[in-house]
Formats: C-alpha cells, sequence, structure tokens
C-alpha cells in the first residue's frame, strides 16, 4: 500500500525490499500468478465470434442504417456567435484560436462560428449564446 503513492520508488527499492537481487521474467510470472493474473493465448470473444452469421450481417446492416439517420440528431457540431467566440478567446489566454471554426453569417445576417466539440476542452461544458 505504502508503495502506490511513492513516485521515487525505483525498482532496486523494489528489489532490495523483496530480497532479490535482479528482476526476471518468471519472477514477474510469479508475482503475476499470486495475483490470480494468468497468461492465456488470444481467444475470440463475444464482440469476434460469428460476425460473419447471416443474421449477424443483417443486424449490423440495420443497425449502421440506424445509427448514420440518427448521427444527425447528435451535438458533435454546434454554432457560437462571434460574441462568445471572442469571450472564449480572450479566456483562454491564447490556447483558443477562432480559426478553427468555420465562420459563417446566418440567415439574419449574425456573424457564426462552427465548431465541432472536441475542437477545445471546454466545449464539453459550454453554453452557446442564440440570437434571440
Amino acid at each position: 500500500q505504502e508503495e502506490e503513492n511513492n513516485n521515487n520508488l525505483t525498482v532496486e527499492d523494489i528489489l532490495k525490499e523483496n530480497g532479490l537481487r535482479t528482476f526476471t521474467v518468471r519472477t514477474m510470472n510469479d508475482w503475476m500468478h499470486k495475483l490470480k493474473y494468468k497468461y492465456s493465448a488470444k481467444t475470440k470473444t463475444y464482440y469476434v465470434d460469428g460476425h460473419e452469421n447471416p443474421d449477424t450481417v443483417a443486424y449490423r446492416k440495420q443497425y449502421c442504417t440506424k445509427y448514420i439517420r440518427d448521427e444527425l440528431r447528435c451535438f458533435r457540431w454546434f454554432q457560437l456567435c462571434e460574441e462568445e467566440v471572442l469571450k472564449l478567446e480572450q479566456q483562454s489566454n491564447g490556447q483558443f484560436k477562432k480559426e478553427i471554426g468555420y465562420k459563417y453569417n446566418n440567415s439574419d445576417g449574425l456573424t457564426m462560428f462552427e465548431f465541432h466539440v472536441d475542437d477545445h476542452e471546454s466545449f464539453a461544458t459550454l453554453q452557446p449564446c442564440y440570437n434571440q
């Protein structure tokens, strides 16, 4: 337990603590076995077995069609008005650049920017403004 939070612990410290001079693959395997880990050859899993069965192929086609249709309802892209973009630029101390977004004017003539949610870490919690 003491070792968990010790960032200065070295391999030499562990060897000394356990009365060892070297650390071998055999030692590692013995320790892993004591921790209830086991080595086994790679086997097929639930996600791989039967992936070519006709019913699985049919379901996959149905699922992909539904996913692509529903993807339009996912909020991966969003729009911010220029006012919010400028505020974000100022608050980020140079970490955010409006140039990464797509700039356009909406039907009301308001300058808007479109961003992907992964373009900036703050986008996960940002509440965009809306033209009222």
